[in-house]
C-alpha cells in the first residue's frame, strides 16, 4: 500500500476482505475504504469512490 496509488481485495463474502483492509490501513492517514459490495452497476463506482473520499459535493 505504500507503494501503488490503489489496492483492490476481492473473494467470496465472508473472507475478511473488510477486516484484512482495516488492519493494514491503521496508521495510514492518507489511506481510504470505499465499500463496492453493494453496487449493482459499473457504473456507480466512481460516485462510491468520491463519497467515500468525502468529495460528494466536488463535480466529476
Amino acid at each position: 500500500m505504500r507503494r501503488a496509488r490503489l489496492v483492490t481485495l476481492t473473494g467470496p463474502g465472508g473472507s475478511g476482505k473488510t477486516r484484512l483492509a482495516e488492519e493494514a490501513a491503521a496508521g495510514l492517514p492518507q489511506a481510504w475504504l470505499a465499500e463496492l459490495a453493494s453496487l449493482d452497476r459499473p457504473e456507480a463506482v466512481p460516485g462510491a469512490v468520491v463519497s467515500a473520499l468525502g468529495l460528494r459535493e466536488t463535480v466529476l
